[in-house]
């Protein structure tokens, strides 16, 4: 088994992480490093959710309805893989939360990623400290994960999420949202 070399992993993580926004060219350029991670290590679990990620999010870009089912489906097994492989590993769990809670409803993975992100935020204030999840990765869980607990009418545990992601990384994009949305709630109060 071959390790991917940490220079090359940390610029396919940041080529994932630009690739989130919706930038296709950057959907592209993360698909081509993690297939390369994934195709010289087939056991690498990190390689097989980030190819999965990027596949599922490479399949918004899709200019055909069966080359977007067919992406997706392609990107949710391997994310599957990942997790079934290492369900103790915050990341791919964070991983396949995120893109399944963006896919849309029909497709059926809306629980799926409610309980992967259930799971990562209550464990990212440890893991973050502890430096095995990214401060990032931990405060935009619990940012997501808030506003599950929101949808669900459960604002008193989506505050504390919102609260949690606020000190797990009050200077990430998750941090910064969800604060946004505590002093959002802190007006509309009477």
């Amino acid at each position: 088994m071959t390790a991917v070399p940490d220079d090359e992993r940390a610029r396919a993580k940041q080529a994932f992480f630009d690739a989130v926004p919706g930038d296709a060219q950057a959907v592209e350029r993360s698909r081509k490093l993690w297939q390369i991670a994934y195709d010289d290590d087939g056991q690498n679990t990190e390689a097989a959710a980030y190819l999965g990620a990027s596949t599922v999010l490479a399949a918004a870009h899709a200019r055909w309805p069966w080359d977007k089912g067919n992406l997706a489906k392609q990107g949710m097994a391997l994310l599957d893989r990942a997790v079934a492989e290492q369900p103790e590993n915050l990341e791919v769990r964070f991983l396949r939360g995120m893109t399944n809670y963006r896919l849309p409803g029909f497709l059926g993975r809306t629980k799926l990623a409610t309980e992967d992100l259930q799971i990562v935020a209550g464990r990212a204030q440890a893991a973050a400290d502890s430096g095995d999840l990214p401060r990032p990765l931990a405060a935009a869980a619990l940012y997501h994960y808030g506003l599950l607990l929101e949808g669900r009418g459960d604002r008193a545990a989506a505050a504390a999420s919102f609260r949690e992601a606020g000190e797990v990384g009050p200077d990430t994009p998750g941090g910064r949202a969800a604060a946004g949305r505590l002093a959002a709630a802190a007006a509309e109060s009477p």
